[in-house]
């Protein structure tokens, strides 16, 4: 009898403790990592995983035992252009996001100093040491660009998540810079010793002038050079005289995709309409100059053919009111 209650005592503290340890396991997964992905503009190393590795290690995410396969990719804008970054965060975690610019070979781009529990505790990987805050720059200093970006909770943030952040760049120019942008975390343990509490991915750009959002990267043998127009831009086609602009529009072989700078050319019958609106688009094999706002084809012997029609349905009006 004394074996049989020893044996309902085991199952039940095992019926206990195994949730437990469950919720645990859960809770260490999914908290005590946090991960991003940089979208636009491109990284300048290739990506290891969907979760945006390598990341840890400052200033860019990699170091010696971390390499990175570099990607080559050099996005040019304008001086003091307006752009759109774009990056997903697949794993949540408190905090926000940090952008800088390095026009000093990445030499200036440093973690910011975090408070942490317990207090001055030394962040090496396997410590009990977390951040508890890293404070916002108000002003900025360079080389940070904006700081406070995108503060966002755990608990509140769905991953993955989709988040875009407009920012003004600098006026100074630069033949090849370094933009960076940290995800800033909060209630979090050591990375590792070389970014202990902070995610890392950077971007390599150039501001000139004339820049327009299009990325340049090397050929396989490092000769032959593509180039990839992202946003911004204007294209032109040949099939003839007619011109379309507005978000999405596109010509008989140019694109444009913004509705202030891009600007595609289309038409095949050497018309002369000229229009603008959403996703407008002129075809290719017809006989359109150009496309209005709900996408239909405009030229100009159309609009003779509309002009006389009414002339000549006005006149047949009065030639029955007369009888």
């Amino acid at each position: 009898m004394h074996l049989d209650s020893t044996k309902r005592l085991v199952r039940l503290v095992a019926g206990m403790v195994a949730p437990a340890l469950a919720l645990i396991v859960m809770l260490s997964s999914s908290t005590a990592e946090a991960h991003f992905r940089l979208l636009y503009p491109p990284q300048w190393i290739q990506e290891s995983d969907t979760l945006g590795d390598p990341q840890k290690a400052g200033p860019c995410g990699t170091d010696s035992t971390t390499p990175g396969t570099p990607t080559n990719d050099v996005t040019t804008f304008a001086p003091g252009q307006k752009i759109t970054l774009h990056f997903i965060e697949t794993i949540s975690h408190d905090g926000w996001y940090r952008i800088s610019l390095s026009y000093a070979n990445r030499t200036d781009l440093t973690d910011p100093p975090y408070e942490t529990n317990p207090p001055n505790c030394i962040a090496k990987p396997g410590l009990n040491c977390l951040s508890v805050d890293a404070g916002i720059e108000s002003p900025v200093v360079p080389p940070v660009l904006a700081d406070g970006v995108l503060k966002h909770s755990a608990s509140m943030t769905v991953t993955p998540k989709d988040w875009t952040y407009d920012l003004t760049l600098p006026t100074q120019p630069c033949a090849k810079c370094t933009l960076q942008v940290e995800e800033i975390m909060l209630n979090h343990g050591v990375n590792q010793a070389d970014g202990p509490f902070t995610y890392h991915h950077c971007a390599d750009i150039a501001i000139v002038a004339g820049g327009d959002g299009g990325t340049t990267t090397k050929g396989a043998d490092g000769g032959a050079v593509v180039v990839e127009i992202d946003s911004g831009v204007s294209s032109s086609g040949t099939g003839g005289a007619g011109t379309s602009s507005g978000t999405s529009s596109a010509g008989s072989s140019g694109a444009g995709n913004d509705a202030s700078e891009g600007a595609g050319t289309g038409g095949d019958d050497g018309g002369t309409g000229t229009s603008s609106g959403d996703n407008s688009s002129g075809p290719s094999g017809g006989g359109s100059g150009g496309c209005d706002a709900s996408g239909r084809g405009t030229t100009a012997a159309a609009g003779f053919a509309l002009l006389f029609g009414g002339i000549a349905a006005g006149l047949r009006r009065r030639r029955r009111s007369r009888s």
